[in-house]
């Protein structure tokens, strides 16, 4: 089923309905490309930016079909790189409701590309959306509020980077 229309198209508008806390224009905490075995402290959570990962992830969705708690996030380092390549990442509690869960992808799925969905369960929110320096942080689901500030990030800082956003494939 797809997801109600956009009622509030300004995304800072659409966060203070959704009582989410919007944080632009973070401090840039670097880009090198580092080993897995180096040390990386992020300064937000989600992290916006920093050292990271060679290897970016590629779009899409990172969820199991059938069984929602099973999905695994990809690596931090992993999807900080997806950043700097101008993706807008969404990511929810797989503690929420399954029905809540496919409605958060009915968004992903309106507009995937360059985009990535996954689950964090170590997050302290319902719901994250993060872009290169570009934090929108969710404590509770809200519904149709929270999908339009969703869909309001996403059109705002998609394809805004230091990298130019070019399509990520797996090896």
């Amino acid at each position: 089923e797809p997801p109600p229309p956009v009622e509030l198209g300004d995304l800072t508008e659409a966060a203070k309905a959704a009582n989410c806390v919007l944080r632009e224009d973070l401090p840039d905490e670097g880009n090198d490309h580092v080993a897995d075995s180096t040390p990386v402290n992020y300064r937000t959570d989600p992290p916006t930016s920093g050292d990271h990962n060679p290897v970016p992830i590629a779009d899409g969705a990172y969820v199991t079909p059938i069984s929602y708690d099973t999905a695994q996030p990809p690596n931090v380092r992993n999807f900080v790189h997806s950043l700097e390549h101008g993706r807008v990442e969404i990511q929810y509690s797989p503690d929420l409701p399954n029905a809540d869960q496919l409605a958060i992808k009915g968004v992903f799925d309106q507009d995937p590309d360059g985009m990535l969905l996954f689950p964090n369960p170590d997050m302290p929110y319902d719901v994250a959306v993060t872009a290169w320096t570009q934090l929108m942080t969710c404590k509770k689901y809200e519904g149709a509020k929270t999908l339009d500030a969703i869909r309001d990030f996403r059109d705002t800082y998609r394809g805004n980077a230091p990298e130019q956003m070019v399509p990520i494939f797996f090896n």
